[in-house]
């Protein structure tokens, strides 16, 4: 029975050569959780002759867009970031004529978060037919306009807001797991431990996690479950 019991705990005692007397075991942990964050990102592009006004248009209808988006009550302003716009320049050809031409693009980012996973996916659908009824491509340009704009949507997705502290309650799950087997194995050579010498682990990384979003039919999030395994080794006195 004893044999079977060290078999099936995986430990190992080192006395010989004057090392120090230690034992190991596996131990694991698990979690089952929904994501509590969804994201969407859109892309900005606008083109125009003149660097100032495009940058004073885009900001217009920007403008506009947030105070649509931030009318649902899941999204706040300070949700809403951008990154750092990129200018550049190309020289476009008309028949004979040629003019340069000055580009704008960043990346709008939309956070929701506290939401009700059963009716999140309605309210991503509303924000996306929100960007894409602000998106000034789709209407009518007005005479002599000298600036195209546009929205992209480029992705969606259900993310966690706080991934350390789920991986960290892997941990402490799978470390408290491998200590009880630690000390059933301590006992039976009437020994103790007395202090953790190296952890080995199969880390699960969390904070990367992404569940993507249909853009064009989007689903609540699906429930998700992470096992986390290790092996830890103790000295034993």
């Amino acid at each position: 029975m004893l044999v079977l019991l060290l078999i099936s705990l995986s430990f190992s005692i080192a006395l010989a050569n004057n090392s120090i007397p230690n034992i190991s075991t596996v131990g694991r942990g698990g979690i089952e959780f929904e994501t509590d964050q969804a994201v969407i990102k859109v892309e900005v592009s606008a083109e125009g002759r003149d660097q100032a006004n495009l940058k004073h248009h885009t900001e217009q209808n920007l403008k506009s867009l947030k105070k649509d988006l931030t009318a649902l009550e899941l999204v706040s302003q300070k949700r809403i970031t951008q990154s750092e716009p990129k200018y550049s320049t190309y020289t476009r050809k008309e028949g004979v004529r040629q003019e340069e031409v000055n580009q704008l693009k960043f990346l709008l980012t939309i956070e929701l978060l506290d939401f009700d996973s059963t009716e999140i996916a309605s309210v991503i659908s509303e924000l996306i037919d929100i960007v894409k009824a602000n998106d000034p491509s789709r209407r009518r340009a007005t005479y002599n306009q000298h600036y195209d704009i546009s929205y992209t949507i480029t992705q969606s997705y259900y993310t966690l807001h706080k991934p350390i502290e789920l991986q960290e309650k892997l941990l402490e799950e799978a470390v408290a797991d491998s200590k009880q087997k630690a000390e059933v194995l301590a006992r039976t050579i009437n020994s103790s431990i007395t202090e953790i010498q190296q952890i080995k682990a199969e880390q699960i990384d969390l904070i990367c996690y992404q569940e993507e979003i249909s853009i064009t039919n989007p689903q609540p999030p699906t429930k998700q479950t992470y096992q986390e395994k290790i092996k830890v080794y103790y000295k034993i006195n």
